[in-house]
């Protein structure tokens, strides 16, 4: 039995999930719960975890957004695995009955952990990722011990940021020189964030965003786009 009694923390956090897939994974151990999203393109993965006491159960919602929005904002819900369903009792108005179809999950295993890192305000990266996304498909990471360059350009114009770090950049931590370039559709997705956002990279590999939301620890992979 898995029992909800804070069901708008998770409806939030299935919300966010679903702007990456429609599909998502439920583990529920280690005193953890983990949703976890694959886009269908493969290029990003979101994780959103927090403490969570209850049976293990790893399984995977077709449509997350149906679950999304058949939980209501307060209440209690129990949910329960009979096979392929999930069965769900919520007591909040009125009492309800609710099955969802499941199936298997393979759990991501990712053994990823950048050394290159900053913190950026949600603020100033939504702002960027807003005007780059206004010039082209993707954004330019440029990172080395020196200055960070936010760029996009296509044929028709470009823009270009020189983010002080003294002001706008805190935590910085950044040991070699390099550029990463990535998906803004996949980045916009942060715009929700509210509160600093830590950066981190490493050469040749995915972007990794990491934040808070509604309770949640949040990770966000992005897959680096080539030239």
């Amino acid at each position: 039995m898995i029992s909800i009694t804070e069901p708008k923390s998770l409806k939030n956090a299935l919300r966010m999930i679903k702007k990456i897939s429609k599909e998502a994974g439920i583990i529920i151990q280690d005193n953890q719960i983990t949703i976890s999203a694959l886009s269908p393109s493969n290029v990003a993965l979101m994780e959103l975890s927090k403490t969570f006491e209850a049976e293990t159960a790893i399984f995977k919602i077709e449509d997350v957004g149906i679950l999304e929005k058949l939980l209501p904002d307060t209440g209690e819900i129990d949910m329960e695995i009979s096979g392929n369903v999930l069965k769900l009792q919520i007591i909040s108005k009125r009492k309800k009955g609710l099955e969802l179809k499941i199936s298997e999950y393979s759990k991501i295993n990712l053994d990823y952990n950048p050394k290159n890192s900053f913190l950026i305000s949600s603020e100033v990266l939504s702002e960027i990722i807003e005007d780059a996304g206004s010039i082209g498909q993707y954004l330019t990471v440029s990172l080395s011990p020196e200055a960070i360059l936010f760029k996009a350009q296509d044929e028709y114009g470009s823009t270009k940021y020189n983010i002080d770090i003294s002001s706008d950049i805190s935590e910085q931590n950044i040991m070699e020189s390099f550029e990463s370039k990535v998906m803004v559709n996949y980045l916009r997705v942060l715009n929700d964030i509210s509160g600093d956002i830590k950066i981190r990279m490493d050469p040749n590999r995915p972007l990794l965003a990491e934040f808070q939301y509604n309770g949640f620890d949040g990770k966000l992979y992005i897959a680096i786009a080539g030239d």
